[in-house]
């Protein structure tokens, strides 16, 4: 890559978040970077936005750090639409890194960066491990997702797409608040995290003996991070439906849904947030996933 390229990453205080970064200054050698965070964790980021802003100084890079609300998707829209506007145009480069970044923020940086940048990629760092007891708690309100919230038809009933994460309460959460009629609920099949296959139980368990839920396996570190399974569950009740499709699993499946509702605009995307995240959530770096939007 060279000089004209943009960084947009997103503060954590894992460990996973600084190490990437390193790796990502290197590789990439961006000319900006653009580095968000949550308002609501800006004492837990603030010696890993330290050190990033201290290594682009470093090598003569430009950051800018914008504060994003935890709450407020209408001024995150906005906020982030702008500094996007400002810094991205048709001949630029822009490598997401999207490996910390809520989902919601996810979905928002790519639609703005459709309009403005010539080239997006995307990186993303596994976490060598995650928390053993808990990772989120206490969901939250669902809510769809600006500009990708989908043309519903009157009369016509609700299925849901949930790609499992590693807390069924998320999942519990977004089927009470939109009462579909169908839940195709997505278990991860490969995972290198010794967690994976008693987390994937769980929901088999909590959620098999309703009728409405019909299970399918997804893999999000394959070649197309899951979308071939997604859209051939999906071919034959297109049309039938108002779809709503929502990710709680790894990360690269925010990367599948955003293609899907591109290329499908009447499907809406959904984000749970969760009030609550473990302080350990996760330690070291593993695999990096990379790719072309």
């Amino acid at each position: 890559m060279n000089q004209n390229d943009i960084l947009i990453t997103f503060a954590s205080w894992e460990e996973r978040f600084t190490l990437g970064f390193e790796k990502n200054l290197a590789i990439y050698r961006p000319r900006q970077v653009l580095l968000y965070y949550l308002d609501r964790y800006t004492d837990w980021t603030e010696a890993a936005r330290e050190a990033a802003a201290a290594a682009c100084e470093a090598g003569n890079m430009q950051v800018t750090q914008k504060k994003l609300s935890v709450d407020d998707a209408a001024q995150n829209w906005k906020s982030i639409g702008e500094t996007i506007d400002a810094i991205a145009g048709q001949e630029s480069r822009v490598v997401v890194d999207m490996t910390t970044m809520p989902r919601e923020s996810i979905w928002m940086i790519l639609w703005f960066l459709d309009l403005n940048a010539g080239n997006v990629s995307y990186v993303y760092h596994r976490a060598l491990r995650h928390a053993k007891d808990w990772l989120s708690r206490d969901p939250q309100k669902p809510r769809l997702v600006f500009k990708m919230s989908g043309t519903p038809r009157l009369g016509a009933k609700t299925l849901l797409v949930v790609l499992a994460g590693f807390d069924p309460e998320r999942t519990a959460q977004l089927m009470g608040f939109f009462e579909p009629s169908v839940t195709l609920l997505g278990l991860q099949t490969t995972n290198t995290d010794p967690d994976n296959d008693r987390r994937m139980k769980e929901h088999a368990e909590r959620f098999g003996s309703e009728a409405s839920v019909e299970f399918f396996k997804v893999d999000a570190y394959g070649k197309d991070h899951g979308q071939e399974a997604i859209e051939a569950i999906l071919a034959s009740r297109r049309g039938t439906y108002n779809v709503v499709m929502s990710s709680l699993g790894p990360k690269p499946t925010a990367i599948t849904l955003y293609r899907i509702q591109r290329g499908n605009r009447e499907f809406a995307l959904a984000y749970a947030p969760s009030s609550e995240f473990n302080r350990e959530y996760s330690s070291g770096i593993g695999e990096c996933i990379s790719g072309d939007l």
